[in-house]
């Protein structure tokens, strides 16, 4: 992943005001804007929207913050962009995981961290920016131990989480030989569900971890 430095505040001839705040810009086109919400901004509360294109305003709209969205970084097709954590190859289902490999996916909308980063700026590697409450991932049903989430380094806004496939203290699989395994999200906070390739096996030797 090439490291991306900032975003920029206006685009194409648009830019974005969320409260008041210049929002950074990732996209602009026909009849679609991707703009981060600030991170300055208040959770829980309400901002009014104004998008200007080529200098004409468009009325205020009134939108809902919350203290998390999360949504998962997926393929067209809808499933998740998941990597190995020794390589950073992708998991597929020609490259599945296996019983107490780590894995990385990436997501946005994971509320607040424990050092305060700029909007549009790229979050620094160190120290690490975590995010302030502990996400919940389970596959099939069962608890993963997460080993970070918070902000990828050297991107913007972009989450990264960090898992393994569920494996007992004892060293027994929780999860019986299969070749496709739910992943729930965050608990209590939409928590949508998604789709990972997986298989039962020797672990993939992490080569670091964090």
């Amino acid at each position: 992943m090439q490291p991306v430095l900032n975003n920029p505040e206006a685009l194409n001839g648009a830019s974005v005001l969320i409260g008041g705040i210049p929002s950074p810009l990732y996209y602009v086109g026909p009849g679609q804007i991707n703009a981060q919400i600030p991170f300055e901004l208040d959770p829980a509360k309400q901002y009014q929207v104004v998008v200007n294109a080529n200098g004409a305003p468009t009325a205020p709209q009134t939108i809902q913050l919350s203290q998390a969205a999360p949504g998962l970084a997926a393929f067209p097709d809808g499933s998740p962009i998941a990597q190995h954590w020794d390589d950073y190859s992708l998991a597929s289902e020609t490259s599945p995981a296996t019983p107490g490999e780590y894995l990385a996916m990436y997501l946005v909308g994971m509320g607040q961290t424990d050092h305060r980063v700029a909007s549009g700026a790229a979050a620094p590697l160190n120290p690490l920016v975590r995010v302030t409450s502990a996400p919940v991932v389970t596959l099939g049903g069962n608890p993963a131990p997460v080993l970070f989430a918070g902000l990828t380094p050297e991107s913007v806004g972009l989450h990264v989480r960090s898992f393994c496939r569920a494996i007992r203290k004892d060293g027994a699989r929780r999860l019986p030989p299969s070749r496709r395994r739910q992943i729930d999200g965050r608990e209590g906070i939409g928590s949508p569900v998604w789709t990972l390739g997986a298989q039962s096996g020797r672990p993939r030797r992490a080569s670091s971890l964090v």
